[in-house]
């Protein structure tokens, strides 16, 4: 007899992945149109040790990561621009809401079990 499952998991399941390693790059590159089609790596102090917060998808090929220490990045694309990130800022924190929200709303009209997280 073939194992059946319970009648209420008969249900599909889907799960969305939105990739937002970017984010804040995207964010950035948004706000200063000079800075689109570049690399742009997001960071503490530039000038200081550090580590990559965000990069933009233009820095991806060179190798950049969040998360890489900011020597390496350099290392590896010494072209990019490097910005500060300061999420203390009104504007900065009134549009990156209003961009993740609008990221992330249409999977939460969709089901009514959405369930967000982050790493």
């Amino acid at each position: 007899m073939p194992h059946e499952r319970p009648r209420d998991m008969n249900m599909s399941l889907m799960i969305l992945l939105v990739d937002m390693d970017a984010f804040f790059a995207s964010v950035e590159q948004a706000h200063h149109p000079h800075l689109r089609g570049k690399p742009v790596i997001v960071c503490g102090d530039p000038g200081r040790r550090g580590v990559v917060t965000a990069a933009s998808y233009e820095a991806r090929p060179f190798g950049v990561h969040a998360g890489m220490p900011l020597a390496e990045a350099r290392r590896l694309c010494p072209a990019a621009e490097y910005v500060e990130g300061n999420p203390t800022s009104t504007w900065r924190c009134r549009s990156s809401c209003s961009i993740s929200t609008r990221a992330t709303a249409p999977t939460s009209s969709r089901s009514a079990s959405t369930r967000r997280s982050s790493v």
